[in-house]
């Protein structure tokens, strides 16, 4: 039987014929859910499709005609080999049935692989099938070997190279190592320690026996998949520019925004350890998916590490072993999408612990004969699990083609037939919608479009500034279906014309890898009011009393503006994105914008050669004011003003700065302090002006003031806040409305400085000791009063509606209150006007008739 069993033409049988029922199950479950098109199951293997098709119409690495090479497509190797198909005519949606294609022969491979790992360690013949069936039908690795992407090549390409590294099959080993680097960057990992392993267990070998004297110098054939470590890299450079793969830039932990050391490593960790729990236990309780490996194969299979380590000759391949999982577990444990599609990167891992389990089978059989049968009984249970994840694995096969028919292909049909053929649209994710809608995508996450990486790794406030930038004739994307993030943005204009929605019913967000969501939509884009960012000097023209030039204007969140400034920002808050995205209101003008999430600073760097440096300069800084605060601001490091931000959520709160002419050299560091860390700061741009004319940096001022004659009628702050002018108007009726008009101005000596985030009121009053029957609160000229410049503020015409108050004669009073301390009033002192000890100043009487 064993003899039989042995025989190559009936392992190529049984091999053959496991892979061609593994074909034929997710083959005709994906047919069948994506009725009747051959759909795969990850909206991911588009993108190699898309990069396969390009290379073979003769445009490599373009995922878009009128785009420069990216490295989108991970695998160096794999769009290469799906062109192939393509070339052939698997064209359409048919290059998924060349892709399980090639992963129907990577499962052969794969399957002769475990074979020669189990008898290369002396397990019989039979137990080394029954591990290779095993294998073949588990049904987790099998819907990685049809799910379209390069796991199976991969898994195949990873137990070879164990395999040339036991059996000391050199020629055989720079082939398969050389591969392996080629067709995923964790496999020059593999390959690189395996070179080492291999290197020293033929040192001795080739120079200590006379027949294999002389041999050492074929030892340098190794070289060969070291450097092909450094072809990928190589070649994105000379593609695209660049070593990194536009993958990494939009994946990688290590890329997070903002850089905090500790979170990452933190993070980094997590993903780490949580990986060996679920290689030892072969469950995945995090995310609800159960079972990956039958019951037992993690931890038997772990334990054939230590096993090697105390067997001399396979010493090094214990090492070995322990190096590959330890090194590609921490490369993965660094990637956000380390466990997405179901542990993808983890696959090759998985694999290897089959023949391993069955190392430590055969040694407890070689420790205690009897034990046979209690390896049958083991193998027989692990069958049973296996035969069940094929079940379970079919399922989530058949609901994630079902999802990628009811929403990419169905917007990749919809773009196709109802959008000009030159439109351009802005996607998340971009593989289906690109591959089948035939139109220019920009990719929104950063794969297949150069330089979108750096905005969607700063957060959905930078995307929105990138959609901005590039202006795409369509968004098709996820919204709050999937998250916080896209959920910002679809509540702003730029998702505000919905043509096409795509929902799925069944939702079953525990088992979805396609990358879909409850509902997706397809939007024409529109834009809006939004901040416009410049660098180039603005000069105005010039006038007799003031002109202005614009110095610059920096758009916070825009990657491209905060670059050209030299911009920097420090923060520690981690539960909220580096950016967000809003609609807000200014002027009575909706504004799209992103902004910063800051509790630390923010800083750039302003070059004067287009202004001059004996006149002051404006900084206008325009923030969502989320929450109340104060920033100290700084220029060169020398501290110039304390600014105060008011809480009125869902507003632009412009903030006015003046820095003196005493501060203003030809480069200026501008460096903006929260004082309160407890709280957020949120800047959305800062724009940088300087007038010049008379009394140049003051900007209100269109006349030179006389302070040294002025009289006040009262002051606040210790002689730093002047009122200058206090009036009433007649009353006014129109639409059904009766106001009177307050008129107020105020003066800031320019040796003053003022402080505190206060507001100001107009009171009328029947009973002084009862509550006003009119009022208005807010802030007087849109600022706090200690955000008020020194000179002559502009006047303000205070319309109090006094529609509902009867006639008579009523007593009006004014003061300064904090919103955040009611309690906390400013006592004026006056010569002219009563003050009462509560902080009012009671400015006379108003007849309403």
């Amino acid at each position: 039987m064993a003899t039989f069993l042995g025989d190559k033409r009936v392992l190529w049988v049984i091999f053959i014929s496991i892979a061609v029922m593994q074909f034929a199950i997710f083959g005709l479950t994906g047919y069948i859910a994506g009725e009747g098109n051959w759909l795969m199951p990850l909206d991911d293997v588009y993108i190699h499709f898309q990069y396969a098709r390009q290379f073979a119409e003769g445009h490599p690495y373009q995922y878009n005609l009128s785009d420069p090479p990216t490295s989108g497509a991970t695998s160096l190797l794999y769009p290469y080999l799906l062109a192939v198909g393509y070339v052939l005519g698997f064209q359409g949606l048919w290059l998924g049935a060349w892709a399980m294609i090639l992963g129907s022969l990577a499962l052969v491979v794969s399957l002769w692989a475990v074979y020669h790992l189990c008898v290369a360690m002396n397990a019989p013949t039979e137990l080394s099938l029954a591990t290779s069936v095993l294998f073949g039908v588990t049904g987790s690795l099998a819907w990685h070997f049809m799910s379209g992407m390069e796991t199976g090549i991969v898994i195949a390409l990873t137990l070879w190279t164990l395999v040339a590294v036991i059996e000391k099959r050199l020629r055989l080993f720079v082939i398969i190592g050389t591969v392996l680097t080629l067709m995923r960057p964790e496999g020059g990992v593999l390959a690189a320690l395996a070179v080492g392993t291999l290197f020293l267990r033929l040192w001795s070998e080739y120079g200590g026996r006379e027949k294999e004297a002389g041999r050492r110098w074929q030892l340098l054939l190794l070289a060969l998949p070291v450097l092909a470590i450094g072809a990928q890299p190589l070649l994105n450079l000379l593609i695209t520019g660049t070593t990194v793969a536009t993958g990494n830039q939009a994946k990688s932990i290590l890329a997070t925004v903002p850089y905090d050391p500790i979170v990452i490593a933190g993070r980094i960790w997590d993903n780490f350890s949580r990986m060996w729990v679920e290689l030892a236990t072969g469950y995945d309780a995090r995310e609800g998916r159960g079972w990956y490996l039958p019951l037992g194969v993690g931890v038997i299979g772990l334990l054939a590490i230590p096993l090697l380590l105390f067997k001399r000759d396979y010493r090094l391949v214990g090492l070995m072993l322990l190096g590959w999982f330890v090194a590609v577990i921490g490369a993965v444990s660094t990637l956000d999408n380390a466990f997405w599609h179901f542990k993808r990167y983890q696959m090759p891992q998985h694999a290897l612990l089959y023949p391993m389990a069955m190392w430590v089978l055969i040694f407890a059989i070689g420790r205690m004969p009897k034990a046979k049968y209690a390896v049958y009984g083991v193998l027989g249970i692990m069958s049973m699990f296996a035969i069940g994840l094929l079940v379970q694995f079919q399922g989530y096969h058949a609901l994630n083609v079902s999802y990628v028919y009811q929403q990419p292909y169905q917007m990749g049909l919809w773009l196709r037939d109802n959008t000009p053929e030159d439109a351009t649209v802005a996607v998340h994710d971009v593989g289906l919608m690109r591959y089948v809608g035939e139109r220019e995508t920009l990719d929104m996450v950063g794969l297949t479009t150069p330089g979108a990486a750096a905005y969607w790794r700063n957060g959905p406030g930078s995307v929105a500034e990138w959609l901005l930038n590039v202006r795409p004739d369509y968004i098709a994307s996820y919204g709050r279906g999937h998250g916080y993030g896209l959920g910002l943005l679809e509540d702003t204009a730029l998702y505000e014309n919905e043509v096409a929605s795509f929902e799925i019913a069944d939702w079953r967000p525990e088992a979805n890898v396609a990358l879909a969501a409850n509902r997706q939509a397809i939007y024409e884009f529109s834009t809006g009011d939004r901040y416009q960012s410049f660098t180039e000097c603005v000069v105005g023209e010039p006038d007799t009393v003031l002109f202005v030039t614009q110095i610059g204007a920096l758009d916070v969140g825009d990657i491209e503006s905060e670059t050209a400034f030299d911009y920097e920002w420090q923060s520690s808050i981690t539960n909220r994105y580096a950016t967000e995205a809003r609609q807000f209101s200014m002027s009575d003008v909706t504004v799209t914008d992103g902004y910063r999430v800051l509790d630390g600073s923010e800083a750039f760097t302003i070059n004067m050669s287009c202004g001059n440096t004996e006149d002051a300069v404006i900084l206008f800084t325009n923030v969502h004011a989320e929450q109340a605060n104060a920033i100290d601001i700084y220029v060169n490091g020398a501290f110039v003003d304390t600014q105060w931000i008011p809480e009125i959520p869902g507003e632009i709160f412009t903030i006015t700065t003046s820095i003196p002419p005493s501060y203003v050299e030809e480069t200026m560091k501008i460096e903006m302090v929260v004082q309160n860390q407890s709280s957020v700061y949120l800047p959305l741009s800062h724009n940088i002006r300087q007038y010049t004319g008379n009394d140049a940096g003051y900007p209100f001022m269109l006349s030179p003031f006389d302070e040294e004659n002025f009289v006040s009628l009262a002051t606040y702050k210790d002689g730093d806040v002047h009122l200058h002018t206090a009036e009433f108007g007649d009353l006014e009726q129109s639409a059904g409305r009766i106001t009177f008009n307050a008129f107020i101005e105020w003066f800031v000596p320019y040796s003053a400085s003022t402080d505190g985030d206060y507001l100001f009121f107009v009171h009328v009053y029947d009973d002084r000791n009862s509550p006003p029957v009119a009022q208005w609160d807010d802030y007087y000229f849109d600022a706090p009063l200690g955000n008020w410049l020194t000179g002559e503020m502009p006047p303000e015409f205070i319309q109090i509606d006094v529609t509902d108050v009867p006639t008579g004669t009523y007593e009006v009073a004014i003061g300064f209150y904090n919103p955040q301390d009611p309690a906390d009033r400013l006592i004026p002192e006056s010569d002219v006007y009563e003050v009462t000890p509560d902080g009012r100043l009671w400015l006379g009487e108003v007849e309403i008739e």
